[in-house]
């Protein structure tokens, strides 16, 4: 009767060691730039800017309403926000993967003629080493 009991009581506890870790943000997301105004750039390839501060977020993206929302929040005594911006196809992607201490963003060149200014921001654990891989496809 004990065993059944402690394997019972084992079961649960991962299980809430499982749900507990589905609750945990990733530590590398992307924050949905749609409908904020960044401006324009001519930058022809992904310039990164590493924004450490709330201050420093603020400045490049202004929109206060934006930045309130609870899925745009970032703690920055954890976390850094890394910005991209460049001109080019806007169907180009940014992706990110955190690869042990390291950030790996990989940039997908499309081939196509429709052409715009493009804004991608990822929230990174801060310190985070950041790469940035080109691909053509």
């Amino acid at each position: 009767m004990r065993t059944i009991i402690s394997l019972a009581a084992a079961c649960l506890a991962a299980a809430g060691a499982s749900a507990q870790d589905a609750n945990k943000p990733d530590p590398v997301r992307e924050l949905k730039l749609l409908g904020v105004d960044l401006g324009r750039t001519m930058v022809k390839v992904p310039s990164e800017s590493v924004l450490k501060t709330e201050k420093a977020f603020a400045e490049r993206v202004a929109d206060k309403d934006w930045r309130a929302k609870p899925e745009n929040k970032v703690d920055f005594l954890a976390e850094e926000v890394v910005f991209f911006e460049w001109h080019g196809s806007t169907f180009d992607t940014i992706t990110a993967e955190q690869k042990g201490g390291k950030v790996v963003f990989t940039y997908t060149v499309t081939n196509s003629d429709t052409f715009g200014s493009n804004f991608r921001a990822f929230v990174v654990p801060a310190g985070s080493k950041i790469e940035l891989v080109t691909v053509k496809e």
